[in-house]
C-alpha cells in the first residue's frame, strides 16, 4: 500500500517552470541529473477527468461564441497599445476597427489552440499512465513483492493467482484513491460541473 501511495502521486509534477524558464534555451536541455518528471498514476486519472470537462466547456465555448472564456489576451490592443506613449483621440479613432478585429481574430486563433491543446493532453495523458499501469501489473507486481518472498514449493499456477490477486487489490486501491479525489474536486466546483451538464443535455 505505501508503494501505490508513492506510484499514485508525484508532488513534483505540479512545480511548473515559469515562462522565462520555459523561454530560457539552457532549461531546455535536459542534465545528466536532471530525471523525466510525469504525473503520478492517481493524479493523471483526475487530471485526464479535469480535461475532460475543460474540453467539454471549450467546445461548449466554441461552438457558441468562437472563443474561449479563459482566454483573456487582447492582440490588437496590445499591439497598438505597446507602441505609442502619449494619448491622441483621432489616433485611437483611426485604429480603433483594425484594433478590435485583431482582438476578435487573434482571440478565435487562440482558443482553437487551446482547445486542440487540451485534447493533446488527454490523449498524452492516456499513453503514459497506459504504460505505468501495464508495467505496474505486469512488472512491478511480481518483481517487487512476488518474487522474493518464492520458493521451489510454489507452482506456476500459485505464482499467476498471486500476481491476480495483487492486481485486484491495485485496482481497488487505485478506484478509491481515484474517487475520493474526484468527489472532492466535484464538491469544490458544484457550480462548474453544473453549467457543463446543462451545455451537454442542451447538446
Amino acid at each position: 500500500m505505501e508503494y501505490l501511495g508513492t506510484w499514485s502521486k508525484n508532488p513534483a509534477a505540479y512545480f511548473k517552470k515559469t515562462f522565462a524558464q520555459l523561454d530560457d534555451e539552457k532549461s531546455l536541455k535536459k542534465t545528466d541529473e536532471e530525471e523525466e518528471i510525469e504525473v503520478g498514476f492517481v493524479d493523471g486519472l483526475f487530471e485526464m477527468y479535469k480535461l475532460r470537462c475543460d474540453i467539454a466547456k471549450a467546445r461548449a465555448e466554441l461552438l457558441a461564441d468562437s472563443a474561449m472564456t479563459t482566454y483573456h489576451h487582447k492582440f490588437g490592443t496590445y499591439i497598438f497599445g505597446n507602441h505609442i506613449d502619449y494619448r491622441s483621440s483621432w489616433i485611437e479613432s483611426l485604429i480603433e476597427p483594425k484594433r478590435l478585429e485583431l482582438d476578435r481574430i487573434k482571440k478565435r486563433e487562440a482558443s482553437l489552440i487551446a482547445y486542440e491543446f487540451l485534447i493533446l493532453q488527454h490523449a498524452t495523458l492516456k499513453c503514459i499512465l497506459e504504460k505505468k499501469y501495464d508495467e505496474l501489473i505486469n512488472v512491478t507486481i511480481y518483481d517487487k513483492f512476488i518474487a522474493p518472498k518464492l520458493t521451489r514449493r510454489h507452482s506456476q499456477y500459485a505464482i499467476v493467482a498471486l500476481t491476480r490477486s495483487g492486481a485486484v487489490l491495485a485496482n481497488q486501491e487505485i478506484l478509491l484513491a481515484f474517487t475520493y479525489r474526484k468527489n472532492n474536486w466535484i464538491k469544490r466546483n458544484i457550480p462548474y460541473i453544473t453549467v457543463l451538464l446543462t451545455r451537454e443535455n442542451a447538446e
